[in-house]
């Protein structure tokens, strides 16, 4: 995205935050992958695959991702004006919250999809019936296709570079998420203290990389030559345009404190690394318990 899109779209790329964003959530990707459930799994049939999915745990887990798509998607529809104008505003600084939106929406369908895909693939494997294969298919078609259309909206509205970086990165904290409870991997990630916290690490500097965006700056020709604003609008347009957003004030004032204390930017980033590095010895000895064994009493001790 940051190579292509730029000589493809015409976009924007700033070198502060893209470059340090970006950095951060591809080693916080490298920390998460490296440190994940790599063993090797037996044979999964399709009564062990509909045993994992009805577990308790992966109920509720997908009871609450499902409760969040319906409220993400509520707020899409009741923001969608709002959403649109900022985004032509704002085009080179999209508002952030607005971003994670259809983001978080399709990463959620994503996890679904990329689980009931892993499934399809263990019953070919294992030469599982046809039927078996198709009722999954016809399970994750919907999950793909709402996936493909939160996509195709991030895209319409917010530049590639930032919309596909932030996708890319709560993609893959769902499906680690997701996955480790359907695959039950959490239990080997809970046994070490080492490999937790480093997963831990990983997912802080995604978020942090996330975080980074909110301080690309305002300005700029915008996605491209037949950008409504970015192009065609004169320079008088788009400063009335930025002073006409309430937003954009309190991102001027973030821009200058950043700019005037870059080291308040670095300490930001690194607090909560610090936080996770200072995890009293206690709580790391819970959890090297299995974690069916961990009660609030322990926590509280």
């Amino acid at each position: 995205n940051m190579v292509i899109a730029p000589w493809a779209l015409s976009e924007q790329l700033q070198l502060f935050p893209d470059v340090p964003a970006t950095a951060l959530i591809l080693f916080g990707c490298c920390l998460t992958t490296s440190f994940g459930d790599h063993a090797s799994q037996n044979q999964l049939s399709a009564v062990d695959l509909c045993s994992l999915a009805t577990q308790p745990l992966f109920m509720a887990v997908v009871f609450m991702g499902t409760l969040w798509e319906f409220i993400l998607i509520k707020q899409m529809r009741q923001l969608h004006e709002e959403m649109e104008r900022l985004a032509i505003r704002r085009q080179q600084n999209p508002h952030l919250p607005h971003v994670l939106r259809p983001a978080i929406a399709a990463a959620l369908c994503g996890a679904a999809a990329n689980i009931g895909l892993k499934a399809i693939s263990e019953l070919i494997r294992w030469h599982g019936f046809a039927r078996q294969v198709l009722f999954c298919g016809v399970l994750v078609l919907p999950a793909a296709l709402f996936q493909v259309n939160f996509i195709n909206r991030g895209l319409c509205l917010y530049p590639q570079s930032v919309f596909m970086s932030v996708y890319g990165a709560v993609l893959v904290l769902s499906n680690t998420f997701f996955g480790a409870i359907f695959y039950r991997e959490y239990v080997a990630l809970l046994s070490s203290a080492s490999r937790f916290m480093c997963f831990s690490i990983g997912c802080v500097l995604i978020l942090a990389g996330i975080s980074l965006f909110k301080y690309r700056e305002h300005g700029g020709r915008g996605l491209g030559e037949d950008s409504t604003v970015g192009a065609s609008a004169t320079c008088e347009e788009q400063t009335s345009l930025h002073l006409q957003d309430p937003t954009s004030q309190n991102k001027d004032d973030e821009h200058a404190s950043c700019h005037k204390n870059p080291e308040a930017v670095v300490g930001w980033i690194l607090r909560p690394l610090m936080m996770i590095m200072s995890v009293p010895r206690p709580l790391m000895m819970i959890l090297r318990q299995s974690p069916c064994k961990i009660t609030w009493n322990q926590l509280s001790k």
